[in-house]
């Protein structure tokens, strides 16, 4: 944690403990929505698997884990505003003891990391199940190495963020000891998930755009997996205002923090979400087919979206075998 000097301190405004500006109430809003909104996203998930698709795999419980780690993130920022002032200027926080905060902010670190990690490895093994034997060499390889990579990384971050100090508990009790630097591994470990979002995202689409397809179904598939770019986006975002919260020169973190601790939930729930869209696609179809069951052949599969969303990411073409350079749909069926 950064400690500001007196000459900085001399020059902060005049407290304001009565009504001080705080965005507190509306960041909390915007966390309570997307989370909700990803809430709902793995109940259909769940729901479709179980009672549609009928087969719950590691892709599924790795983002309910990751779900409930999102959860954790947002109590913990929940907390920090009622009863630690977070998200309001630090010369508006009263005198308190900063071990509780101090600790709120050791906990939101790994609950932050667990939660990114888990859906990252729910994504890797949706592709897994989704390509199934037809998994390409290359990208077999590039996912066996970037589950390695991300393994790796959790575990690496894992530890540097529990033993930052040492003793541990000096990173909150501000105990002389001996500890890291905070801001490079905060803003080292940010970086480095963004990157990740990136790849993770990018590394299905060449080989959706290859496949044997109307051009228009494969830009369709390619832009369904291609949501995940939105996480890359709101990863930019909550690094920017992590490096805010680390290098703003009047020492206001208690302001950025706030930004930034609510923007690392939207994007774990926004890769929630994104996640869960594809998966969700059974349901769907289920739900529209009285409707479009009803039109005619050609009037069935006139527009693109109704296509995808019946038929599958990966559809059949007219439900014939898989030819070369085909894949098995998601929930089993013969796909191109």
């Amino acid at each position: 944690m950064r400690t500001p000097p007196p000459e900085v301190i001399a020059r902060w405004p005049r407290p304001n403990y009565e009504d001080p500006e705080t965005v507190g109430p509306e960041l909390t809003m915007v966390g309570a929505v997307f989370l909700a909104a990803a809430a709902v996203s793995v109940a259909l998930r769940v729901w479709t698997r179980l009672r549609v698709t009928k087969w719950f795999g590691w892709d599924d419980a790795l983002v309910c884990l990751g779900l409930i780690f999102s959860i954790g993130v947002n109590v913990v920022f929940n907390l920090g505003v009622s009863q630690y002032k977070w998200a309001r200027h630090i010369w508006d926080i009263p005198p308190m003891n900063t071990q509780a905060p101090m600790k709120l902010s050791f906990a939101l670190k790994l609950l932050f990391l667990l939660a990114s990690s888990s859906i990252h490895l729910s994504l890797l093994a949706f592709y897994y199940r989704l390509f199934g034997k037809h998994l390409f060499t290359r990208l077999r390889y590039l996912l066996h190495a970037t589950v390695l990579a991300l393994l790796s990384m959790t575990i690496i971050f894992f530890f540097l963020f529990i033993f930052q100090c040492h003793p541990i508990s000096a990173y909150w009790t501000f105990a002389p000891a001996s500890c890291l630097d905070e801001e490079a591994i905060v803003s080292v470990y940010g970086i480095v998930k963004t990157l990740f979002d990136f790849l993770i995202t990018s590394l299905p689409i060449p080989v959706i755009l290859r496949l044997e397809m109307p051009p228009w179904r494969r830009y369709a598939v390619a832009l369904l997996l291609g949501l995940g770019y939105l996480v890359t986006i709101a990863g930019i975002v909550r690094t920017y205002y992590t490096w805010q919260a680390l290098h703003t020169p009047d020492y206001d973190l208690s302001w950025y923090q706030g930004i930034s601790v609510i923007a690392s939930a939207v994007e774990n729930d926004l890769a929630i979400i994104t996640a869960c869209v594809p998966t969700i696609r059974p349901l769907v179809r289920k739900a529209l087919h009285p409707l479009l069951s009803s039109l005619s052949p050609r009037e069935h599969m006139k527009s693109s979206a109704e296509a995808v969303f019946l038929e599958g990411p990966i559809r059949a073409s007219e439900r014939m075998a898989p030819r070369r350079g085909s894949l098995p749909d998601e929930d089993g069926d013969a796909a191109v």
